[in-house]
């Protein structure tokens, strides 16, 4: 008896445990400074995240094993998602695209969800629902609390162009978090008893509004303005008391609700029109691309890798679309840049999975929607629903799914509305129970090792790039040297690499180094340090034709131009550094700085003053 009683509190200890560890998964994932790449904090804390949740569902296995060895089950969606991530492998190997930072933190967010899965529905004896109701609020109430000691100037933002960001690179991602966080907020102050629940969430709405205000992210308060309407329709049931008061106010309010939120969603549009501008532009570049890939699409993770080349080779088939103009004055070489994300997950799904890959998509969401309103049981859930579908409205114009904790937030809530929701499910044999078993072992040791291997080379690299920035290409080369093969896809520290070498005058090897960082990244800096180079080698047509192409990738930026003025101006070409001098001076600068000003009354001091 003391031996079952023995066992029965280990059981109950773990079940208690394993949500918990869950969510020190998801704290770990963003609860560090950096975003999406590899070399960043996220992604190693993430990374290790993975690892201590294989290692409790083991711990589970064993102590149930102890017992009964209970056999993992699977549904209809899980199959689909692993159906999905197998298609989407085969893609990468045949694109040669494997070593991406956005299919790696895929396969993590993948692998979560199936140790979510394994997880969750162990722990029904306990209300976890509870738990993590609380756990998620309070994550957002921290993130909360960051921005707020970062706008009073107690803690420090990590990008200096804004005044708050939280613990990621900018306020995007920071807004798109405590917009998938809200609806936890709203469904616990409309459906529980519990007041200290019901005080934390009207903190967190409060606090959630102003600084999703305070970030001006426009798809963020367009969701929350929708996912509020919905979820108070739902609560108080409008339509069947407009349906009671009469048919004609029911079609009379209907209509002007609607009218109100596109009105809103016209305004916020409006309200900065630039950016609105550079979406379409980015959608119509995309639109071209998908036209020729419309089944298998280009790779996952193809985009970030390749946008940029897609857009250089537009403006250069197409030169006069660069004098075209969307909603406002600007025209397209006004609002051009240098983009990583197409701000529209959907259509990106299309550019690089094809129609197959997003179908597949769409049938996993499909299921799980239909299957949820079918199977609902109450209001336990509700939030997590509806943050699910806060994180999909989003994704129409912004980057959920490249927000690390926003994914793995995606992953780990449509595990739980899965496992509360009526599916079919197979029982797995012994075999394949134990093969996952061994497989779970294998992926942990690996990870943990990717993981240490990822935080020793972030070290080395910051102390690399401290020694650059600090005039020690010498000793930072050598650093960068002993890291060539484990970065040797990345792009980032290839173009570091190349800058240190540049300076060090060994031209050859740091030529090999900037054209194997355009492979992976078409990333204008490295076309100006090209440029560079070969201006000191004294070829001056390759100099210029590399300082052209960093100019299509940014028509509005000034730096590019202007060392195209001085490659001119240093080679005596009087008629061509005159032309472009002209051409700056008329430009229109988005943003100004201290540089700008400087190459403004440079060059104006040169068409002012003839030269002898």
């Amino acid at each position: 008896m003391l031996k079952q009683y023995s066992n029965s509190a280990l059981l109950n200890l773990i079940y208690i445990i394993a949500p918990t560890l869950v969510l020190y998964s998801l704290v770990l994932s963003f609860s560090s400074q950096g975003d999406f790449y590899l070399n960043s904090e996220k992604v190693i804390n993430a990374t290790l995240s993975i690892v201590v949740c294989i290692i409790t569902i083991a711990i589970q296995l064993t102590f149930k094993g102890l017992q009964k060895f209970h056999l993992p089950k699977v549904n209809v969606v899980d199959m689909i998602v692993a159906t999905w991530a197998l298609y989407l492998t085969i893609g990468v190997v045949y694109f040669d695209i494997i070593h991406n930072d956005k299919f790696y933190t895929f396969s993590l967010a993948v692998l979560f969800y199936f140790l979510v899965r394994l997880i969750i529905p162990s722990c029904r004896k306990i209300k976890y629902q509870g738990i993590l109701n609380r756990a998620l609020i309070l994550l957002s109430l921290f993130q909360l609390i960051i921005v707020l000691l970062q706008y009073l100037g107690y803690f420090p933002v990590f990008d200096d162009n804004f005044k708050v960001t939280g613990t990621f690179k900018n306020p995007a991602p920071l807004a798109l978090f405590l917009c998938a966080i809200f609806p936890v907020s709203l469904a616990a102050l409309f459906y529980t008893n519990d007041s200290s629940l019901k005080t934390l969430s009207i903190v967190n709405i409060l606090f959630t509004t102003g600084v999703l205000f305070l970030t001006k992210n426009r798809a963020s308060l367009i969701t929350v303005l929708v996912i509020s309407s919905i979820m108070i329709f739902h609560r108080y049931q409008f339509a069947d008391k407009l349906r009671d008061i009469g048919r004609r106010t029911y079609l009379i309010v209907l209509p002007v609700s609607f009218t109100l939120v596109i009105a809103v969603f016209f305004y916020l549009i409006k309200y900065k029109v630039a950016s609105s501008d550079g979406r379409l532009l980015i959608w119509k570049i995309s639109s071209n691309i998908i036209s020729q890939n419309p089944f298998f699409g280009t790779g996952y993770g193809s985009f970030k890798l390749n946008y940029t080349k897609w857009q250089v080779t537009y403006f250069e088939k197409y030169p006069q679309f660069l004098n075209e103009k969307y909603l406002s004055d600007l025209r397209v070489r006004d609002i051009a840049g240098y983009v990583k994300i197409s701000y529209n997950e959907y259509l990106e799904m299309i550019l690089e999975q094809g129609i197959i890959g997003f179908l597949i998509f769409i049938i996993i969401l499909s299921i799980v929607i239909l299957r949820y309103i079918k199977s609902y049981r109450g209001s336990e859930t509700l939030g997590y629903f509806y943050s699910i579908i806060s994180i999909l409205i989003t994704g129409l114009f912004s980057y959920p799914f490249y927000s690390l904790p926003t994914l793995f937030l995606f992953t780990f809530l449509l595990a739980i509305v899965i496992a509360n929701s009526d599916y079919k499910e197979i029982k797995l044999n012994r075999f394949f129970s134990l093969s996952i078993v061994f497989l779970l072992v294998g992926v942990s040791v690996f990870l943990c090792s990717k993981a240490f291997h990822m935080r020793k080379d972030q070290i080395s690299l910051l102390e690399a790039e401290t020694l650059l920035v600090n005039n020690d290409p010498i000793k930072a080369e050598i650093i960068f040297e002993k890291l060539a093969d484990s970065q040797s896809g990345n792009p980032d520290y290839l173009l570091n690499y190349g800058k240190c070498l540049l300076l060090n005058k060994k031209l050859t090897k740091a030529k090999h180094i900037f054209i194997a960082a355009l492979s992976f990244d078409y990333n204008p800096m490295v076309h100006i340090n090209l440029g560079n180079l070969y201006k000191e080698e004294g070829n001056i047509d390759k100099s210029d034709f590399f300082y052209k192409k960093a100019m299509l990738i940014n028509p509005s930026h000034l730096y590019p131009k202007y060392l195209r003025f001085k490659l001119y101006y240093d080679n005596n070409l009087e008629d061509e550094s005159r032309k472009i001098a002209t051409e700056i001076m008329h430009s229109k600068i988005k943003i100004r700085t201290s540089l700008t000003e400087e190459i403004l009354k440079e060059v104006n001091r040169y068409l002012r003053t003839p030269r002898n």
